[in-house]
């Protein structure tokens, strides 16, 4: 089996190029990971779909990838290439996706100049699920805010302010036993009233000067 040193990753459930990587995501540093050269078919698969890997090769990754600190950062990781593009993929212990991550540029170039010399490798992926190509990175970090928030709030019983952000969402009085699951289902679907809170959130943290 052959490896790859020396990586940064930002693993996440949605598939991001490094332009949408954000200041609070925990970018990973990876010293060593099997590299597995597949067909553009294989990599199409996995750009357009959740995979799920043989055991044979489940049983052959476990406990390859490592941190700089020789600690290790995922459990069952690949970083596949077709030649022309690649992807970091972490695996469960049933071989079924749990996370995914483009490369930065200067990495993915990396990979490019080495990887001719690297043999095919045999590995079974199948696709589980389709991948949410309309996902926008702002959507999601919106979405996490406002469930971060409403968890928090929750947690504090603090009724009073869901209730506000309630009817700032749906311009209605609900509920406070209604109040918090209206609000966590309403996130299925980020829509411009959504940011609209994220801002009236954050600005309701913001410290008043003194003397105002």
């Amino acid at each position: 089996m052959k490896y790859y040193y020396d990586i940064r990753v930002n693993i996440n459930e949605e598939l991001y190029d490094f332009y949408e990587w954000s200041k609070l995501d925990e970018i990973e540093h990876i010293k060593r990971i099997p590299i597995f050269k597949i067909s553009s078919n294989d990599f199409n698969l996995i750009i357009n779909n959740r995979i799920k890997i043989d055991s044979d090769t489940l049983k052959m990754i476990k406990g390859k990838v490592l941190g700089y600190n020789n600690d290790l950062v995922m459990k069952n990781g690949i970083l596949f290439t077709d030649m022309y593009g690649s992807v970091v993929v972490e695996f469960n212990d049933k071989g079924e996706e749990i996370g995914i991550s483009k490369l930065l540029m200067s990495d993915d170039l990396d990979v490019m100049e080495i990887v001719l010399a690297i043999p095919f490798s045999e590995v079974v992926i199948k696709g589980i699920a389709k991948r949410n190509s309309k996902s926008l990175r702002q959507d999601e970090i919106v979405r996490n805010f406002l469930r971060v928030e409403y968890n928090t709030l929750l947690d504090n019983n603090n009724y009073e302010k869901l209730k506000f952000l309630g009817y700032e969402r749906f311009g209605k009085n609900i509920a406070k036993d209604r109040v918090y699951k209206m609000l966590i289902k309403d996130l299925d679907n980020i829509q411009k009233i959504h940011y609209d809170l994220y801002e009236l959130i954050k600005l309701s943290y913001k410290k008043v000067p003194m003397g105002t």
